[in-house]
């Protein structure tokens, strides 16, 4: 208790683990790996089912382990708490909501210092993050709307991450923008609208200079899977690999599926740019539709390789294409 239980700027979060709000304790658990405790999402709701197995919420990557997770009636930020990582506690958190999570006033810039993962879960319940909060340098930011007809509301700015990693299991509305470093991955069980500021919603991968291994987690890929329709006014999605950067294993696509209708009021551009940097296996733009593909302004693709005499390494695979 409360319910929703308020996570505050007084709040202190101990990743061995508890957690600790107005002078009161409670406890979480460590989850450490399936091998051991079993499926993630049985661990955390009882049961797993068709949707966290779609989007591979069964068995994570060996690398995002162990998580230490608290588990809540409902869940609410409204501050950003402190993180406490003495006694071994571990690097990676997931706070779970079982009717859902929000966030409100004071608010403020959270940035869970300290920890590399930061899940925001449901078990069967919305997720409404509002523009009170934003988001900020966290390496990878999961989160999970789960439940048949849940949404996820999100009009909460993400700065500073290398990979997110959002799931709705019915709809999904994002009213911001989004950049990361390695990966952005968008899964929607029903529609996904976007309603970016002014209307224009760009989500952006940019690698600069750095190397990007591939490999589990999509790493290096701009995905959006959306079982009903895609709609936007102006959607645009880029892929940028600068400054020497380098894209291995199956990374440097976009990827766009949906099981209904495509449709932009205005312009919708998809591009990979590979300037000064090497994609060693990608390149390339799909998008699938199991309805119309329809724009009011431009649907635009663009796969952009520059090579220059001083980097000879610069290169995009001669198998860079567009599948529609």
């Amino acid at each position: 208790s409360p319910v929703p239980y308020l996570i505050t700027s007084g709040t202190t979060i101990s990743t061995d683990p508890a957690i600790t709000t107005n002078g009161v304790i409670d406890f979480g658990k460590i989850y450490r790996s399936p091998a051991e405790d079993g499926p993630l999402a049985t661990y955390l709701f009882g049961s797993t089912s068709a949707f966290d197995t779609a989007i591979g919420f069964v068995n994570p990557n060996p690398n995002d382990l162990p998580i230490a997770v608290f588990k809540f009636q409902s869940l609410s930020l409204i501050g950003n708490p402190t993180i406490d990582l003495s006694n071994g506690g571990v690097t990676k958190v997931a706070l779970t909501g079982v009717d859902g999570s929000t966030s409100g006033p004071p608010g403020g810039t959270l940035t869970f210092t300290g920890l590399d993962l930061v899940g925001l879960i449901t078990q069967a319940g919305s997720i409404n993050l509002t523009s009170n909060v934003s988001f900020q340098n966290i390496a990878l930011l999961l989160v999970y709307a789960r439940g048949a007809g849940s949404k996820l509301t999100l009009a909460s700015p993400i700065l500073g991450s290398d990979r997110v990693f959002l799931a709705a299991e019915g709809s999904m509305q994002l009213m911001i923008g989004i950049t990361a470093a390695e990966r952005l991955k968008f899964v929607a069980g029903g529609d996904l609208v976007t309603t970016g500021p002014g209307g224009s919603a760009d989500f952006e991968l940019n690698n600069i200079g750095g190397t990007i291994t591939g490999g589990p987690g999509d790493r290096g890929n701009i995905t959006l899977m959306v079982g009903g329709n895609l709609s936007s006014q102006n959607l645009s999605l880029l892929l940028a690999n600068n400054a020497g950067g380098n894209i291995g294993g199956t990374g440097g696509n976009i990827s766009v599926t949906t099981g209904g209708d495509f449709t932009t009021s205005g312009d919708a551009t998809f591009t990979i740019q590979n300037t000064t940097g090497t994609i060693n296996d990608g390149g390339n733009i799909t998008l699938v539709t199991g309805g119309s593909i329809s724009t009011g302004g431009e649907l635009t693709h663009l796969v952009e390789a520059i090579k220059e005499p001083d980097n000879p390494a610069c290169n995009t695979p001669p198998a860079a294409n567009l599948s529609l």
